[in-house]
């Protein structure tokens, strides 16, 4: 006797698979705008660690040697610090007593921009602009964003203030109590926001 044994093989119905992506595509909506602003957070916060730890570094020196680095000569109290390679090599041989590829500074560059030969923060790969095409600036300092935009403010008349500007007004400064200020200026047809710390 010959006996089929008809096995219903069910799948899934074209109205559940529909609803099944439908709610797949609502998820992805929340999740997907969600995932950017909380990366953007992120980056805002490495920027701003970043940024303390150039403050600190520069305290340090001010500890060590009872004044402040002399940044493009000490003529003013503000410095644009990752807009060309010079900047960045200067800032660079203040806080490390090195050159940029490691080696010690000459009897020169010691007397310069560290006297002791001190390193006073410890700089990585994150603290550089990152780019896929090499170029002769590619040592400029960056914030994690990518931003080369940055300025260090130093109180250089001791008064115990510095002009630094705002999230709420970047283009404006108002007057801070703080002897050390960095900040990376706004540009948003890059995509980088105003960050500080100070």
């Amino acid at each position: 006797m010959n006996r089929h044994i008809k096995s219903k093989k069910r799948g899934f119905t074209l109205i559940e698979l529909l609803v099944v992506i439908a709610i797949i595509g609502i998820l992805a909506g929340i999740a997907i705008p969600t995932t950017g602003l909380v990366m953007e957070k992120v980056k805002k916060t490495a920027s701003q660690a970043q940024f303390s730890g150039y403050i600190n570094a520069i305290k340090l020196y001010k500890q060590q040697y009872g004044y402040y680095p002399a940044f493009d000569g000490g003529n003013s109290g503000e410095f644009r610090l990752g807009t060309s390679s010079a900047a960045t090599k200067e800032f660079h041989r203040f806080l490390t007593g090195r050159e940029l590829n490691g080696n010690r500074l000459t009897k020169t560059n010691l007397r310069k921009y560290n006297t002791k030969g001190r390193s006073f923060y410890e700089f990585g790969a994150d603290d550089f602009f990152d780019n896929d095409t090499p170029t002769p600036d590619d040592d400029r300092i960056a914030d994690a964003f990518g931003n080369t935009d940055i300025f260090i403010v130093i109180d250089t008349d001791l008064d115990g203030f510095i002009n630094v500007p705002t999230e709420d007004e970047p283009s404006s400064k108002i007057r801070t109590r703080a002897d050390i200020g960095i900040y990376s200026k706004e540009d948003l047809n890059q995509g980088f926001p105003f960050i500080s710390s100070y």
